[in-house]
């Protein structure tokens, strides 16, 4: 497996910026957005919005993931309560702003451009500006999720965000929309999404053998759904011991589920779960928040 696309650097003015021409180009074949309710949190404001994507030039990638930003036309885009014109300042203040104003973008990414498992138009090319800066050193501010929440690395935070983003496009969730009588290819944002798998996985395996522990489990936690890409599952195989190893002896029992989840859709055999003896029982673990109704 090649970790190298995406390094750490010493300094944010060489952080290095993922190949973002292909996928940009996936965005511009993917269909347009439908007229009407793209999905059920979905509050509109101002009347319906052409979903295309206004890319400008895109002729070599950007020397700086901030000019991502300025490629969309955001106003065109929607995530759960209607135009998405205020995520280009979220996103900006994901390296530019101090601790509180990070932690506040975080949470518009939460709980506006991917809100309760659904994704958005927003939600692509969101996830690609947080997989472009994860390297960047910016992210290694300790931040409160939630008020009076402990705090943990920005990085880890926009590493679990993308694993559920990928959730939100996965297998499961394929199923649960086929069995709702919807079909996920008729949504721009889900097809969209889907296509930038492969730069997003780019960018988690970086991190795959992070000094920090917390960061590590969360790259592998996040890799685990990237891998539902029929274009990465051949990596399964390759990832199975790391994610052995987080069922195994991570203290996250999240992290856990995801693992466990993993190793048991590609068949691969878990070891011993930790805090649970061969022939014992864990705790019950708490599985990663799920909708129950497909974003339709």
């Amino acid at each position: 497996m090649d970790h190298s696309s995406a390094t750490r650097a010493g300094c944010p003015a060489c952080t290095p910026v993922l190949d973002l021409e292909e996928p940009v180009k996936r965005f511009q074949r993917a269909p347009k957005e439908q007229e009407g309710r793209v999905l059920p949190m979905s509050k509109r404001r101002g009347g319906s919005h052409n979903s295309r994507v206004a890319i400008k030039d895109m002729s070599g990638s950007p020397s700086d993931p901030l000019s991502l930003i300025k490629q969309i036309d955001w106003p065109l885009l929607e995530h759960a309560y209607g135009p998405a014109e205020d995520t280009p300042s979220a996103l900006s203040d994901l390296l530019n702003g101090p601790p509180e104003a990070q932690a506040r973008a975080l949470g518009h990414l939460t709980h506006a451009v991917h809100h309760q498992n659904s994704v958005y138009t927003a939600t692509p090319p969101a996830a690609l500006y947080v997989a472009a800066i994860l390297s960047d050193p910016r992210t290694d501010t300790l931040i409160s999720r939630e008020r009076n929440s402990p705090r943990c690395p920005l990085r880890q935070a926009l590493l679990d965000w993308l694993e559920s983003v990928a959730g939100a496009v996965g297998k499961d969730t394929e199923a649960t929309w086929l069995r709702f009588g919807f079909s996920p290819d008729a949504s721009p944002a889900f097809v969209r999404t889907r296509a930038i798998r492969p730069v997003l996985f780019d960018a988690v395996s970086a991190f795959f053998h992070e000094a920090d522990l917390a960061v590590r489990e969360a790259a592998v936690a996040a890799a685990v759904p990237l891998l539902d890409a029929p274009e990465l599952t051949r990596h399964q195989g390759d990832l199975a011991p790391l994610v052995r190893n987080v069922l195994a002896t991570s203290s996250n029992r999240i992290y856990r589920a995801i693992a466990k989840r993993g190793l048991t859709a590609w068949e691969e055999e878990p070891l011993v779960e930790q805090g649970k003896a061969p022939g014992g029982h864990a705790e019950p673990e708490r599985e990663p928040w799920i909708s129950g109704e497909p974003p339709f």
